[in-house]
């Protein structure tokens, strides 16, 4: 048994991205969901939303599409040609086809191409719910070993990474790559330049949140006349108690299996980054208002952003190091 992914795999594109676009074309109305997508987009990013729910948010204009199964029939006509020759080449009756994308847009197609078993995330084409987690990567495997559970893949291709829990099962894995394949192993794990990005926003946004929580406490504080200094150091105390909770949670993602012992390290390794970067919060507050001659307000806004950028550098790299 022969195993594909559907998206950059066999299928030149993003099957779900280019029919959104193609729904828009012939709907320019739709373009009024964007508000709604970006909004999703955003707490998934802030990794408030999961994947899953994101889509679900994001398949909002099928709401607005009476005739969506005339819409997938005139999109796949005009998209047949993007099926991979190297695909058509080798195909047999028995493949299957895994997917992330909608099983009611790519079962059309794969009846095109007389491809018999879909594997992919159950949504209702008329409103966008999901039923069950997005078909994606441990949750691929899943699917697949309910559906066949003594069987065999003999070759799986993928353009993604993330599907390597498949990969690990079958006989033979393959990368494919601007419609060339590589052996699986060949390929470096490498971190994505959008996951990085994602991350870093993820990073920025609780950044933010718990960045404002210091300076409205320090506020408070220097209203109540107390010394700036002994204000920073509690109102920056504080924050990092929450500071904790949200990169741990949101951001880096530790593993939820780590032992006691693992987490008690964390933690230190977490307060002990977090005291030295108190002292030269601290520090570089008392250059930029007693040396610098900068207004306490403004130092207090600077150094906060400097300090973000420097946490963020050890965190990834010290505390939430991911082994």
């Amino acid at each position: 048994m022969n195993v594909f992914d559907f998206d950059k795999t066999i299928y030149d594109g993003d099957s779900t991205l280019n029919f959104y676009l193609f729904c828009l074309k012939k709907k320019p109305i739709l373009v009024l969901c964007i508000f709604q997508q970006l909004f999703a987009a955003g707490l998934y990013l802030a990794n408030i939303y999961s994947k899953t729910k994101f889509k679900e948010k994001f398949f909002c204009f099928l709401n607005y599409i009476d005739n969506i199964d005339d819409y997938v029939t005139e999109f796949w006509q005009l998209e047949k040609d993007n099926i991979c020759n190297w695909y058509l080449e080798i195909r047999k009756n028995d493949d299957v086809i895994i997917s992330a994308s909608p099983a009611f847009l790519v079962e059309k197609e794969a009846e095109y191409l007389k491809i018999h078993t879909v594997i992919a995330s159950k949504v209702d084409k008329k409103c966008g719910k999901y039923y069950g987690e997005n078909c994606y990567g441990e949750e691929k495997l899943r699917r697949f070993c309910e559906k066949f559970p003594n069987h065999q893949i003999e070759n799986f291709y993928s353009d993604s990474l993330s599907d390597e829990p498949l990969a690990k099962i079958s006989e033979n894995a393959y990368i494919v790559e601007n419609e060339k394949i590589y052996a699986w192993n060949t390929r470096k794990k490498s971190t994505s330049l959008i996951k990085k990005i994602i991350n870093l926003f993820r990073y920025g946004f609780w950044g933010c949140v718990t960045t404002a929580i210091n300076l409205l406490i320090f506020f408070i504080f220097l209203r109540l006349h107390m010394n700036y200094i002994l204000g920073n150091v509690i109102s920056y105390g504080i924050a990092i108690v929450i500071s904790y909770i949200f990169n741990k949670k949101f951001v880096f993602e530790t593993s939820e299996k780590n032992t006691y012992n693992d987490e008690t390290i964390q933690i230190i390794k977490y307060f002990v980054v977090r005291i030295l970067s108190i002292s030269i919060d601290s520090g570089l507050l008392w250059v930029f208002v007693e040396i610098a001659h900068v207004k306490v307000y403004m130092s207090k806004i600077i150094v906060s952003v400097l300090v973000i950028l420097l946490t963020y550098l050890v965190n990834k790299c010290f505390v939430f190091k991911i082994k």
